[in-house]
Parts: structure tokens; C-alpha cells; sequence
């Protein structure tokens, strides 16, 4: 799910396909959602979006890109992260797969900014 700046993305995938999967894969699936998106109360409705998309396959990873884009609420807010992780959670649970929770750092790279209950529940983090 892309809920950052949806222009151009297409073509970053297409891009990707093309430079990284290098005929090694053919017709790897990729398929977006570029829609609004509030994790908590859309976490229902997003399951079942996917459902839609897929029919009878299941995805190896849902990506949610951003975080901030895809929050209603303070991510400084332990009820507010409190809720999305258990949204979250209920992705990994319907689907058996890895959520990936795109979150930038503030400026200088330092910052995680403010949401240790997203990083204590964490496996990997890349910066």
C-alpha cells in the first residue's frame, strides 16, 4: 500500500522489475493500492481489499509505505501506536505474511522519531 506521494510510482516499479529481477523471475506479482489509508479503522477493509486483488493466492509481504501517511493519530502516542501495531498485526495474521511499515527518520538520519512501541516490536530496522 502506498499512501506516500503517488506520482511516478508505476514507473519505479516497472523500474525495479526491470533492473533487479533481471529475467531472473518471470511476471513476479506486484500489485498497488495507491488509496488513503487509516490503518486502524481501514485494517478490516484493507484485508479484504487484498483478498479481492489476490482471489486465491496469498501475498509473501504487505508493504505500507508511510507510516505517518498511514496513521490517524500521534505516533508519539502510545494508544495511537498502541492500535496501529495491533492493526498491523492483524495483516501478518489474515495473510501469514511480513508487514513492512515504511517510517523515515527526522532530519539527520538520528531520529526514529518518537514510536519506541513500533520499534520494540520490530524484527529489522534499515537505516
Amino acid at each position: 500500500m502506498r499512501a506516500g506521494g503517488r506520482g511516478g510510482f508505476r514507473a519505479r516499479a516497472e523500474a525495479f522489475r526491470h533492473k533487479k529481477l533481471d529475467g531472473k523471475s518471470v511476471n513476479a506479482p506486484f500489485f498497488l493500492m495507491a488509496s488513503p489509508l487509516s490503518l486502524v479503522a481501514d485494517q478490516a477493509a484493507f484485508v479484504q481489499s487484498i483478498r479481492a486483488q489476490l482471489v486465491d493466492k496469498k501475498p509473501v509481504a504487505v508493504i505500507i509505505d508511510t507510516l505517518n501517511r498511514s496513521l490517524a493519530g500521534s505516533e508519539s502516542d502510545d494508544k495511537d501506536m498502541a492500535a496501529y501495531v495491533r492493526a498491523s498485526d492483524a495483516i501478518r495474521d489474515a495473510f501469514k505474511c511480513v508487514v513492512v511499515i515504511v517510517h523515515h527518520c527526522g532530519h539527520g538520519g538520528s531520529d526514529p522519531g518518537g514510536i519506541p512501541r513500533l520499534w520494540a516490536r520490530s524484527t529489522r530496522r534499515l537505516r
